[in-house]
Order: structure tokens, then C-alpha cells, then sequence
């Protein structure tokens, strides 16, 4: 990618899925991570701006075409009937914009564009023996998501990988409770292991499926461990500003 492509641009990207958060990072060196994710926001709320601005204008519209009205009609002799219903339709007209517009602040658009910008592609580990990459680790490289899953499903004596990796191929194709699902039997798993594999991942992954099935209160269970542990695998890709938005979605 150009180094040269203005912030907006790659901001863009980023919010479209095209590009990762580790390339914006990459991308933009000039600016530290607490700038970047202010700039993250200031990107976001211009583009809901600019998909509600079109709402906004005609709301203003008929608002002055209501006024304009009432004027001339305060200089005749009285308030007609017609004067009366024309005012009860623009007014139901403004209601039902504003309707609208509020309405779309409520949809789960926000949650997507929290999900953008907290996502971080998974990176298969590289392993120095060829036997320990098994099918599944094979086949999710391929990106055969499709089928990963048909041999998990089949499969028996499945380990934290094996689930990491369904996890992963189930959110990749959008299904996201039964993603949500298999990131949880590892966090389940590992309450009673001394030795817990792909915590870190399952946590991470986990908070961004259950974000995504619209359990908002499990996301933020588990990115807020994530958030209090400076030494988590992904510490840095939780903000205590993210914390709040998702707090403010509950609310709503």
C-alpha cells in the first residue's frame, strides 16, 4: 500500500474492512495510538453525519416551509381549515423524518463500526514441524472456512485449537452465536487448566462474536480483562474510550 495516502483515505479503508488495524498503525506513524483512535472516532462520526445529513436537510426544509406559511397566513383575516390539516401533515412529516433518524442511530451499524475498529486478523502460528499443523490449521490458511467447520463438526477429541480455529471460521462466514459458542468452550475449558491455551485469543475473538450476536453485556465482560491486563496478547487493541461506547450501546 502507498505510504503517501492521506489519513482520510486510509481511514476509509479501515472502516470498510479492506485493511487491518496493524496497517493503519503501520500506515500513520506520525501519529501515536490514543491520536490515532481520537482521529478512528472523529472518522466515524463525520460519515454518520454525512449518511444522516440528507434526513437533517429535509427535516430543516419543511420546518421553513411550515414558518414561511404561517406567516403569510397571519396576514389574511383568519385561520382556515385547510391551513389547520396542512400544518398537522407537515408537522406528522417532521415527526416521522426525525423518526427516522433517530431510529438509525439505534441500528447496529454502531456495533459494526465498533467491530471495525477493534478487529485484528488472526495470524496462524508458524510451527517448525509439520506435524503439528494438523487439517484444520491447513485448511484455515486456505481460507476453506466452509469446510473446517464440516470437520469439526465430525470431529472428536478436539483440542483449544481446534476450537479457536471453528471460532474463527464461523465468524468469518457471519455465524455468529455458533462462533461465539466455540470461543466459549476454550474460556470453559481453561477454568480448570493449569496450562490455558489460546486464552488470550479466545477472549479477544469472543468479546468481537458476542459483539456481534448482540450480547453486549458478555463483550464487555471479557474486553474489559482485556483492558485491565497490560500484559494481554491484545491489551492495545481495547481502549478505555471503546469500554464506554459499548457501555452506551447497552443502554440504549
Amino acid at each position: 500500500m502507498n505510504p503517501n495516502l492521506p489519513i482520510d483515505h486510509l481511514l476509509d479503508e479501515f472502516l470498510q474492512g479492506t485493511i487491518s488495524k496493524e496497517v493503519l498503525k503501520n500506515q500513520t506513524p506520525q501519529y501515536q495510538e490514543e491520536q490515532l483512535e481520537k482521529e478512528i472516532r472523529l472518522h466515524q462520526a463525520a460519515s454518520l453525519f454525512l449518511e444522516r445529513a440528507p434526513v437533517i436537510a429535509q427535516v430543516n426544509l419543511l420546518h421553513e416551509q411550515f414558518l414561511k406559511e404561517t406567516r403569510m397566513e397571519k396576514k389574511g383575516s383568519g385561520v382556515r381549515l385547510t391551513s389547520i390539516m396542512r400544518w398537522i401533515s407537515v408537522a406528522a412529516a417532521i415527526i416521522l423524518l426525525a423518526g427516522v433518524f433517530y431510529w438509525k442511530s439505534e441500528q447496529p451499524s454502531d456495533a459494526g463500526s465498533l467491530y471495525a475498529v477493534i478487529y485484528q486478523p488472526y495470524q496462524v502460528p508458524v510451527y517448525r514441524s509439520e506435524n503439528k499443523a494438523n487439517a484444520m490449521v491447513e485448511l484455515y490458511r486456505k481460507k476453506q472456512f466452509g469446510a473446517l467447520i464440516l470437520d469439526y463438526e465430525k470431529k472428536t477429541g478436539l483440542d483449544n485449537q481446534d476450537h479457536l480455529l471453528a471460532g474463527l471460521s464461523y465468524s468469518a462466514l457471519e455465524q455468529w452465536n455458533q462462533a461465539a459458542q466455540a470461543f466459549q468452550v476454550i474460556l470453559d475449558v481453561n477454568l480448570n487448566s493449569i496450562d490455558p491455551h489460546f486464552q488470550d485469543e479466545a477472549q479477544f475473538y469472543g468479546g468481537l462474536a458476542y459483539l456481534k450476536a448482540g450480547s453486549l453485556e458478555k463483550a464487555i465482560e471479557l474486553f474489559s480483562i482485556i483492558r485491565t491486563d497490560p500484559q494481554h496478547l491484545y491489551h492495545n487493541q481495547i481502549s478505555a474510550d471503546q469500554l464506554n461506547e459499548l457501555e452506551d450501546l447497552l443502554r440504549k
